[in-house]
């Protein structure tokens, strides 16, 4: 089997793409792309998806402005009106599905500001899929609040949370 791999730039990321040349051991001929941009965006989305409140601190440069018609995944990080949502699950986004009147779609994280302070407002998860990680800090009646459990559906002065100091 005789292969050639052939690497070029041609991603909004800046992230090689690589096409793979050659024949196979009948002598046809072989000429698949490897999508690299989208194993690079999957990389991306499990790390949002694992990230805490404190690490997104970190990512709040590379925060994409909403907009309509485009193609949302999971965990994605948005800004809309000066805060930052997380998408709540894949979705093309449409002039009536905006972050701030579809709790379906998106999760208020908080505004830049308390996005980047290590402990954002608490804000009342709807259900599993927005709850809260272990190691998620909150700020919940001036109080720093640190998620002892993932899935947290509770307030901090309920269950599942101690005192952050």
């Amino acid at each position: 089997m005789s292969k050639a791999i052939i690497i070029r730039h041609e991603n909004n990321f800046n992230i090689p793409s690589v096409r793979i040349v050659g024949t196979d051991e009948n002598g046809l001929l072989i000429n698949e792309a490897v999508d690299l941009d989208g194993i690079f965006r999957e990389v991306v989305y499990d790390i949002l998806d694992k990230a805490t409140n404190e690490q997104l601190k970190t990512l709040t440069s590379i925060i994409d402005m909403w907009e309509i018609g485009i193609d949302y995944r999971a965990n994605q990080l948005v800004s809309f009106n000066g805060l930052i949502y997380r998408v709540q699950q894949c979705h093309t986004s449409q002039a009536n599905w905006t972050p701030d009147s579809t709790a379906a779609l998106f999760r208020l994280i908080g505004t830049e500001d308390e996005v980047t302070s290590s402990a954002p407002p608490w804000v009342q998860p709807i259900g599993g899929h927005d709850a809260y990680s272990a190691g998620d800090k909150v700020t919940y009646h001036g109080i720093v609040w640190k998620s002892n459990i993932d899935g947290n559906v509770w307030a901090p002065s309920v269950w599942g949370w101690s005192r952050s100091g």
